[in-house]
């Protein structure tokens, strides 16, 4: 099967994050069901981890145009999964 693969920086913010997943706040839809490379980038630590995941739902927020997104990780080859559950690891114990 081919991947879609969405080559444009969705404006959006991370509401939630785990290792197996992140909840999105997102300027724009999603289709439900697509895998995607998310680039991940954290404004505490300024640190970029790229994620393959798979939207799993999205839902219209009460602003116009909002969305919420929630997406779950793939541990994929070449992306920075082991380095993501590192540093969500480490969050937790703060």
């Amino acid at each position: 099967g081919e991947f879609g693969f969405v080559q444009k920086i969705i404006s959006c913010e991370t509401v939630d994050l785990s290792e197996m997943g992140l909840k999105m706040y997102m300027s724009e839809a999603v289709q439900q069901g697509l895998i995607t490379d998310l680039m991940v980038e954290l404004t505490d630590n300024n640190e970029r981890y790229l994620l393959t995941a798979e939207v799993k739902w999205v839902t219209e927020t009460a602003d116009d145009g909002w969305f919420f997104a929630g997406f779950e990780l793939f541990d994929a080859e070449n992306t920075d999964y082991e380095k993501w559950c590192a540093m969500i690891r480490n969050r937790e114990q703060k």
